[in-house]
């Protein structure tokens, strides 16, 4: 497997476990990645632009690689996730050159967010916005204003 498809298959299948756990945890009375304001977490890089609701955490790599080229036979070099056990044996006429390195990287990931809780924290939103204008409105105290003019 070479890395790009490394990545995104874990990306992938990360989405798809939240999503798949989310219907029964819910129906067990819980939430996956439900709407939150955290005080302080491990891994929170920050929320959506576009959805103040929805947190968005790294997901960190920590990938030994393979990098690798080949003299003769089929050449080019291609970027692969270091095995720690190889069975088998192939035999080629052709010289190969290895250099295994280690790649730290992260990724930003949002994770679905239960729907029931981020419908409740975008009501309780909804309100607060609400109240916080009526609070700013000019009262008139009468037809003649608010001085008694």
């Amino acid at each position: 497997m070479d890395l790009r498809e490394f990545v995104s298959a874990t990306l992938l299948q990360i989405v798809q476990g939240v999503a798949d756990s989310a219907t029964e945890i819910s129906a067990l009375g819980g939430a996956v990645s439900p709407a939150f304001h955290p005080h302080s977490s491990a891994g929170l890089l920050g929320r959506l632009k576009s959805d103040a609701s929805t947190p968005v955490y790294a997901v960190d790599f920590d990938v030994a690689v393979v990098a690798s080229s080949t003299i003769g036979g089929e050449a080019g070099a291609k970027l692969q996730i270091a095995t720690v056990l190889s069975i088998g044996a192939k035999g080629s006429g052709s010289e190969k050159d290895e250099t295994t390195s280690r790649i730290k990287f992260s990724v930003p990931l949002s994770l679905p967010v239960d729907k029931a809780s981020h419908e409740a924290g975008e009501e309780r939103r909804k309100a607060i916005e609400q109240r916080a204008q009526e609070a700013v409105q000019p009262r008139n105290t009468g037809p003649q204003g608010w001085m008694g003019n």
